[in-house]
């Protein structure tokens, strides 16, 4: 198994998990508990989302969903034979798609040498700052899965190098990495100053940009090294790759096959009493229909784990009968 960062080794392919269709997942549905959201609260906030940027892309000359009908939100977030869901909460239309992606180019130049080669200098987009880190290749040695500590670092960061506050942004991109776009609506007028967070990997690479249509006030210049460290080197739980005992679900997520029906329950979860993380599966059939049952919170919810025959830790939610 191959995710964008390369090969998933270790516990993630004895679970099968690890690619972005999982751990994104993993993410969202451990932000919704965080915030205390229902499934359904999050499917329509999600969906509602989508139906924007859907008529943001087709209104734009440069999407290459450009002039075509933009779908609602119901269309989004319902699931349907054409929208089959992946990895619970994101249907089909809720996942990327790798042959859609555009690229464009920009150049990088001094101000003295634009002056040289006489570009005017309503078209200068000056770089103010811009810092950025990584979280861990494997999602599971990070520090949670409510929040990027990468994306919140990487962006304090390239404020302070800026010499900006949040007050002083007046546009935000924060996946697209649209260097050019920004550029465009800066040259435009539309905005003034603008801050691009690129975010690569399963939410593993961040960095975050400050452009504006005019230079820095304070005379400093763009930082000649990064201001963060590599990695985010935050506490993170300790993990183990054989789990047995009382444990309780941190996050999850139910892979679906192609028919619909539930395939593969992925869970990450911690050990009760020493709170150690481990990955395992659905265990048996009754616990894959309850995790997918989405009427009802499944994070924090206490089982059973094992280690089944195959290696892999196997997780029950129905207690009783397994022990």
């Amino acid at each position: 198994m191959t995710s964008t960062d390369g090969p998933i080794s270790g516990a993630g392919t004895l679970h099968s998990m690890g690619l972005p269709i999982h751990v994104y997942p993993l993410y969202e549905n451990g932000r919704r508990a965080h915030r205390g959201q229902s499934a359904s609260e999050n499917g329509i906030e999600s969906a509602k989302m989508y139906a924007e940027f859907d008529k943001i892309g087709s209104e734009n000359e440069y999407s290459w969903n450009y002039q075509q009908p933009p779908k609602s939100a119901e269309q989004i977030g319902l699931a349907s034979k054409k929208n089959r869901m992946i990895c619970d909460p994101y249907p089909l239309l809720m996942n990327a798609f790798n042959g859609v992606n555009l690229s464009a180019a920009c150049v990088l130049t001094s101000t003295e040498n634009a002056k040289r080669l006489g570009i005017p200098k309503e078209k200068w987009i000056y770089v103010l700052g811009g810092a950025g880190t990584h979280e861990k290749d494997n999602f599971w040695e990070r520090p949670h899965f409510h929040h990027s500590e990468a994306i919140s670092k990487s962006i304090d960061a390239a404020l302070d190098v800026s010499g900006l506050s949040t007050s002083d942004i007046d546009c935000y991109d924060f996946y697209s990495y649209a260097i050019t776009a920004m550029a465009r609506g800066l040259r435009a007028k539309k905005h003034t100053t603008g801050l691009i967070l690129a975010n690569g990997g399963m939410l593993t690479h961040q960095h975050a940009l400050c452009l504006s249509a005019r230079p820095r006030g304070d005379g400093r210049t763009y930082p000649e090294s990064n201001p963060l460290p590599e990695l985010v080197n935050d506490h993170s739980p300790l993990f183990i790759e054989a789990a047995n005992g009382t444990a309780a679900i941190e996050t999850y997520t139910i892979e679906y096959n192609r028919d619909g029906t539930p395939g593969t329950g992925l869970i990450v979860g911690r050990q009760r009493g020493t709170g150690r993380r481990f990955l395992a599966n659905h265990g048996d059939d009754q616990t894959l229909s309850q995790l997918a049952n989405t009427s009802t919170e499944h994070i924090g919810k206490f089982g059973t784990v094992r280690v089944g025959e195959d290696g892999r830790n196997l997780f029950f939610l129905d207690v009783k009968t397994k022990l």
